[in-house]
């Protein structure tokens, strides 16, 4: 790695005009600088200073602190439950509102980063209450207008390949139903992503290779996938660490189900003109197409990787099937499946092979 330090957009294209049956013509969704080369530490603090005019256990936290002076951190919350809840989001925006807070800083996971695109976004718009914050989700049909554009810039340190950083789409659970949204406006992304593979060396093994795999889900293989195989092999690889997260991201959900949801696309998707575009590239990769496909391939990867392939392995119960398919069709990414899923026993098909 070098000491240099590189300073960029992390996209040098616009966005395009929808997002899973999202409308985003109109919203401003500047791309968020990316920084490595320097301790996540070290370039934190000088961003805080001369870009922004700003003021769980872990010494990286520690460190982070010292770095950008303690009389210059009015406040530090230490964790986030999983899936963003609102209940979480309400009260640090409560604590940053009151200190007051003029930066956001997270060192953390895909929770953290969620969590803080929806804390800048209700500090712009007086947001306290669970009532008020369903207004803004994509969900709403009483979207208050005009959303103001968050002021406080985000700076956000992953820790892990979850890659809600690189976009301003961001979920939350609503607690009262248990049930997670997704919320979009302008300006309520990163301004600026902290890239450091040393700090990435204390991440588990277990939660970097499975937010890793997520990367399918976003054509992320090319660079990820070989950096993920590496990692695997040397978790002390520094090199590799620092071309994972340039690629994308998260969750268990993926190194289960992706190689399933690839056969379902291929067998239901013949008339869908990529699929023999796709297949024309397996070929040209060296896999025989007649007898081996994408989902494989995906197999292959994700048990080289020492992950879980069945559902059992995870202790989830074959008699939650039919409720759970269900329930993924809540999901607004479900219709926007190259083979639209809308109905459940269409999610059950997926499902009962990785049982």
């Amino acid at each position: 790695m070098e000491s240099r330090e590189t300073y960029m957009p992390a996209f040098d294209e616009p966005p395009g005009t929808n997002l899973a049956g999202i409308s985003i013509k109109g919203l401003k969704l500047p791309s968020p600088y990316i920084s490595y080369g320097r301790p996540y530490h070290a370039s934190c603090a000088k961003y805080i200073k001369d870009t922004f005019h700003a003021s769980k256990n872990s010494d990286k936290l520690d460190k982070l602190v010292e770095a950008i002076s303690k009389e210059n951190v009015v406040g530090v919350k230490k964790g986030m439950t999983p899936h963003t809840p609102w209940s979480d989001i309400l009260s640090i925006a409560a604590e940053c509102r009151e200190a007051p807070a003029d930066c956001v800083v997270t060192l953390g996971a895909g929770s953290l980063t969620d969590g803080s695109k929806l804390v800048v976004l209700c500090l712009a718009n007086n947001i306290s209450e669970p009532k008020q914050l369903a207004r803004y989700s994509v969900e709403s049909t009483d979207t208050p207008s005009p959303v103001k554009q968050p002021t406080v810039p985000l700076i956000t340190i992953p820790t892990s390949l979850s890659d809600g950083e690189f976009f301003s789409l961001a979920g939350g659970t609503d607690d009262s139903m248990n049930h997670k949204q997704g919320f979009l406006h302008s300006g309520m992304g990163s301004k600026l992503i902290n890239l450091d593979p040393e700090l990435y060396l204390t991440t588990p093994e277990y939660h970097w290779l499975s937010t890793g795999i997520r990367s399918a889900d976003h054509c992320g293989l090319r660079l990820l996938v070989p950096s993920l195989l590496m990692c695997k092999e040397n978790p002390k690889d520094l090199a590799a660490r620092h071309r994972c997260p340039l690629g994308v991201p998260h969750g268990i959900t993926s190194y289960i189900m992706c190689p399933a949801v690839m056969k379902y696309n291929i067998k239901h998707g013949s008339s869908n003109p990529e699929i023999p575009r796709l297949a024309g590239v397996l070929k040209a990769a060296g896999l025989n197409t007649d007898s081996n496909d994408l989902g494989d391939a995906l197999d292959v990867i994700v048990r080289t990787l020492g992950l879980p392939r069945t559902l059992k392995e995870l202790q989830v119960s074959s008699e939650v099937i039919s409720a759970l398919s269900k329930r993924a069709l809540d999901d607004f990414w479900a219709p926007t499946n190259p083979v639209p899923l809308v109905e459940a026993n269409q999610v059950q098909e997926i499902l009962e092979v990785v049982v």
